[in-house]
């Protein structure tokens, strides 16, 4: 009877836990979805006449349609971590306090607007990327992403300009995670376009230290982890 007590409460706490972490994450999730809603017709309204087709919109009458998609936070691995002997675990990722809203028309993703905290605040500050747009479109489907049970993260390596995707639902750590590489990764990679990958974490970080150790090591500092949150970061 007490063992059954004991788990019974360990089992209490463990739902409480979970719990909470889901109504912060949802809390969370507003304010920046609230900072979306508003900067949203402002970078759309930004976009200079004649360059709809690099912002992946046929026309400015498909701005009408738009709408925003489920979002995606971006997280990194410090440098020090990649070429450490650390074991991959909890707080392996580092959170950048930036996300990525994908900007649908037509029912199909055209462009991310970028979300990010500014001054403690959140805040719209960019729209671009369609090609990475087009990327988690065509991921979405494949892995059969949920909108309300997909963990959606985006992993950025800014020392060799690589972007990764999770695939995994809201109940797992990031590093329980899975993680498919983007265009950029599979250039860096040298991964062929038929290649479905995906990687565990430890996969991930053990293919990095040995195909990059050399690249990080040698990057200025600043460059290995500065995120830009002013919109002026190119994506192709």
């Amino acid at each position: 009877m007490k063992k059954m007590t004991r788990k019974s409460i360990v089992f209490f706490f463990f739902i409480l836990l979970i719990s909470s972490s889901l109504a912060s994450y949802a809390n969370t999730s507003n304010r920046v979805q609230q900072a979306a809603q508003e900067g949203l017709i402002h970078f759309l309204g930004k976009i200079p006449v004649g360059s709809e087709k690099k912002y992946g919109f046929n026309s400015r009458q498909e701005f009408d349609w738009a709408f925003l998609g489920a979002p995606y936070e971006l997280y990194t691995i410090h440098p020090d971590l990649l070429v450490s002997e650390r074991p991959v675990g909890s707080g392996f990722l580092t959170p950048l306090e930036i996300w990525r809203f994908p900007v649908l028309s037509q029912g199909s993703m055209r462009t991310l607007l970028t979300v990010a905290k500014v001054e403690g605040e959140w805040k719209a500050v960019a729209i671009g990327g369609a090609g990475i747009a087009f990327e988690l479109d065509r991921l979405e489907e494949i892995y059969s992403f949920d909108r309300n049970n997909t963990k959606r993260v985006l992993l950025r390596l800014f020392q060799i300009k690589s972007d990764f995707v999770s695939i995994g639902n809201l109940t797992q750590r990031i590093e329980e995670t899975m993680f498919a590489p983007l265009q950029s990764a599979r250039m860096q990679m040298r991964l062929g376009e038929a290649e479905r990958i995906i990687y565990s974490l430890p996969e991930l970080v053990l293919i990095l230290q040995k195909k990059f150790k050399s690249v990080i090591l040698d990057l200025p500092r600043d460059e290995q982890t500065k995120p830009r949150k002013d919109g002026k970061k190119k994506d192709k």
